[in-house]
């Protein structure tokens, strides 16, 4: 009797370890549908429940997840994201996986991902090893703002978070459309400087930053550049740009050597340093904000008044500061042609002053008494 009750009790307990989980699964899959994605590397990647930890393998896409209101999903991201701190301060509070230079997989692999996000800064062995450890890895590295669009609705497609995507692509081409009714139809030429180590490296074709350039109403000399890349100085005294756009952490006193100090740009004083990266150089949302900064650089008139409506996603503080030139803008009039203009200045008042001395003189003379 009391084998059979045990056999009974063991029987009650296996089968509630497979009907618990059975029931759990279906209660999810009547609000979630499996769906299969292709991410910006090609790959077909099958999701077949709702990620609830996921892991960012880029501050790019950290500010993606917590836009899409994924934050409390995020259990994972790199130690240096001290770069989305200024929009999402508990980002730097996620569990360190690694960094630009390599990530920790045991720890990658304890935190059970369900997700992982990578990005162009991780390499192809990196993905691979990643997958090869059977985790779903979605990689996003869009060239361009219709790219930054797509990887936005294609993370919302893969977390369920479509409307919220949906809504803040709305804005962005909102806010770009705004922009281009304001524009004239001349364009401005402009150079970005994001480095001299190495060669002048900037953005050429094929770069978001570019992207960014031509929506904000100018033209990149760069653009003839394949991707992140250098040009030559004789390229840059050809290309005569109007704009010098200089990364902030570029030092300032290039502008005082050359080619740069023999660039319109310079002797106009049309020097700007960009305010912040996360308007520029990650691929989010965010880069809708450098686009409205662009276009009061490059067509000042056109956008004086303009502010741009409120994004639907957490940005934190987006006060778009005033463009302010780095340099004043140099005299037109070659140097020696002041120098001429200063002495006949001097000359003349040598004469009136002559002239102003002589007549009293003359007065005090004519007063004398006879003697």
């Amino acid at each position: 009797m009391l084998k059979r009750l045990l056999a009974v009790v063991v029987f009650i307990l296996v089968v509630s370890a497979f009907v618990i989980p059975f029931e759990t699964a279906a209660a999810q899959s009547s609000s979630w549908r499996p769906v299969t994605v292709i991410d910006d590397d090609g790959a077909v990647v099958h999701i077949l429940q709702r990620p609830t930890r996921i892991i960012s393998l880029a501050p790019s896409n950290t500010v993606i997840a917590y836009g899409l209101g994924l934050g409390s999903e995020l259990v994972g991201g790199l130690g240096n994201e001290y770069v989305c701190s200024t929009i999402v301060p508990i980002a730097s509070n996620l569990t360190s996986v690694g960094s630009y230079y390599g990530l920790d997989y045991d720890e990658i692999l304890a935190l059970k991902p369900q997700l992982i996000l990578a990005s162009g800064i991780n390499s192809e062995q990196q993905v691979e090893k990643l997958r090869s450890m059977n985790l779903t890895v979605i990689v996003l590295n869009p060239t361009n703002i219709s790219g930054v669009e797509r990887d936005i609705v294609l993370v919302g497609n893969a977390t369920g978070t479509q409307a919220k995507a949906q809504e803040i692509v709305a804005w962005m081409n909102t806010v770009i459309s705004q922009v281009q009714s304001r524009l004239p139809s001349n364009k401005v030429s402009a150079f970005y400087l994001l480095d001299t180590s190495g060669g002048y490296w900037t953005a050429g074709n094929d770069t978001f930053m570019n992207s960014m350039i031509e929506l904000a109403g100018g033209t990149n000399v760069a653009s003839g550049v394949e991707g992140w890349g250098t040009i030559s100085p004789e390229s840059l005294l050809a290309d005569r740009p109007q704009t010098l756009l200089l990364d902030q952490y570029v030092n300032a006193s290039v502008v005082g050597q050359a080619p740069f100090n023999a660039m319109p740009a310079v002797k106009d004083g049309r020097v700007y340093v960009l305010p912040h990266e996360g308007w520029f150089d990650q691929p989010t949302y965010r880069l809708i904000y450098g686009i409205v900064w662009l276009a009061e650089v490059l067509h000042p008139s056109a956008m004086k008044g303009y502010v741009p409506p409120q994004c639907p996603a957490y940005t934190g503080t987006e006060a778009i500061p005033q463009p302010k030139s780095l340099v004043p803008a140099q005299s037109s009039v070659p140097g020696y042609v002041e120098a001429a203009g200063v002495i006949v200045v001097l000359a003349l008042l040598g004469v009136l002053s002559y002239w102003y001395l002589r007549k009293k003189a003359d007065r005090v003379k004519q007063n004398e008494p006879s003697k």
